[in-house]
């Protein structure tokens, strides 16, 4: 009966032997094994976590406004819908403001001026800039003082990050170009002037290209 038994124990020795040379065999002992797990474990589940907040920051840069509108207006508005919703329109002859600081080009438009009060109960003067009876640029000037930090700050929450910024004598440039549209926002670092032009990106497109073809001209 004790020989059995020592022949039960040798066999149960010799397949725990086995099963140790075997996790030897295979380069990791059970404990390594279940460690090697763990970490396999802790690195999906860092992955997933790292997708998940690259997943909410695209979600959260998708949701930023597109700056075609201001206010109650909106580039691409037909002149005939503009005039019938704004019967307060003033027609304007062109004129040389802060245009020239802008690369935004307004040439062979016509303009049509209105005055609107924001949220925040900033007056704001809108010249409204019309190319083939389409709503191509918005020129909006505020009638008081803007901080500058603050308007860029407002900006970038709203539109996202600007893709250029410049200053030049006193006057800063920041535009903000999308793939329908464009934002320029000028500002006067001596007398705090405040403008912002929306501007339809393909209408700006067409006129930088008859420009450069007239200019061509010249040289030919």
């Amino acid at each position: 009966m004790k020989s059995k038994i020592a022949i039960g124990a040798a066999v149960a020795n010799h397949s725990e032997a086995m099963e140790t040379r075997d996790h030897f065999k295979n380069g990791a002992s059970p404990k390594s094994q279940t460690s090697r797990g763990n970490i396999e474990k802790n690195g999906r589940k860092t992955l997933l976590i790292f997708l998940l907040m690259i997943g909410l920051y695209q979600l959260g840069y998708s949701q930023t406004a597109i700056p075609n509108s201001f206010l109650d207006i909106k580039l691409g508005t037909k002149l005939s819908d503009f005039l019938s919703k704004n019967s307060d329109a003033v027609k304007e002859e062109r004129y040389l403001g802060y245009e020239i600081y802008s690369n935004i080009k307004i040439s062979g438009m016509e303009i049509y001026r209105v005055e609107r009060v924001t949220s925040s109960g900033d007056r704001v003067g809108i010249n409204n800039y019309f190319y083939n009876n389409n709503l191509s640029v918005i020129r909006v000037y505020y009638l008081s003082g803007q901080s500058l930090s603050g308007f860029l700050d407002a900006l970038e929450s709203k539109y996202g990050a600007y893709t250029s910024y410049g200053q030049n004598q006193g006057i800063v440039s920041v535009y903000w170009t999308k793939t329908t549209c464009i934002l320029n926002f000028l500002y006067n670092t001596n007398t705090r002037s405040t403008y912002l032009f929306f501007a339809d990106r393909a209408t700006q497109q067409k006129l930088e290209a008859e420009k450069i073809k007239s200019d061509v001209k010249k040289i030919e």
